[in-house]
């Protein structure tokens, strides 16, 4: 049998049960505040590990160095080159082996090359000594004479000491070379020797710069101190040919 309850009673019942768990939803923490809590702990739980008891990653900083280096001549274009100025008593010249340097100088052996080399014989008529030239096989006879520049020639020369003081030897030489010497002047001035004007230092930069800027006017007036105003020689030419031939960037591809 149930209690009867006063319409009073039972309003403050139903008053007391709604405020209830109003009071308790106002005492917790919303769901994102919660979140936001848990957040900071780990983090700072996170944090005493490392540096108590763990060793901090360090960031690794890779450095990449990039460079660049200009092709230059190998053996044959420098002997070409030479030989356009100088014409074929380079060859006689070339005492240091820059044909066959091709560990400093660049280019291994290649079968367009034809190497002529003499041999000790007789006239069939006369019997008289003499020089023969044998024609040997390209590739064959470069690789058989010296194998071990062979070996370490790479198809990109680099610039060294050792290039350019074979290179200035060679260059001495044929500046100071009467038939080398009458034929570069040839070149720049066909009958008799060039006179010393801006023209004809300009015509002899030409010579090896053949596809570079022209100089600046501070460069040719320091050539042109190299040679008498007057009277003019053949030999006077050789300073300006020889500080042409070993200036480095003609070489320069």
């Amino acid at each position: 049998m149930f209690k009867k309850y006063s319409v009073r009673t039972m309003l403050l019942v139903t008053f007391v049960s709604i405020l209830l768990p109003l009071g308790f939803q106002n005492c917790a923490k919303a769901p994102s505040e919660q979140s936001e809590e848990m957040v900071l702990a780990l983090s700072l739980e996170a944090e005493h590990v490392d540096r108590e008891h763990g060793t901090p990653i360090a960031m690794e900083k890779t450095v990449v160095e990039a460079r660049s280096e200009d092709l230059i001549s190998d053996r044959v274009l420098l002997l070409n080159q030479l030989q356009y100025v100088f014409g074929p008593r380079v060859f006689s010249h070339d005492t240091d082996g820059i044909r066959t340097g091709m560990a400093t100088f660049g280019s291994p052996c290649s079968l367009y090359e034809a190497f002529n080399y003499e041999v000790d014989a007789k006239d069939p008529v006369t019997q008289a000594p003499i020089k023969r030239v044998i024609i040997a096989d390209g590739l064959r006879a470069c690789a058989n004479q010296n194998s071990p520049s062979f070996l370490k020639a790479t198809l990109y020369p680099k610039s060294s000491v050792i290039r350019q003081g074979v290179l200035s030897h060679l260059c001495l030489n044929v500046a100071t070379d009467p038939l080398a010497l009458t034929f570069a002047l040839a070149k720049i001035q066909k009958i008799g020797v060039p006179d010393s004007t801006e023209e004809n230092i300009l015509k002899a930069f030409k010579l090896f710069y053949r596809h570079k800027p022209p100089p600046s006017e501070a460069l040719i007036q320091s050539l042109l101190t190299m040679i008498p105003t007057s009277g003019v020689t053949q030999e006077n030419w050789a300073p300006v040919l020889y500080t042409l031939c070993v200036s480095p960037g003609w070489q320069v591809l």
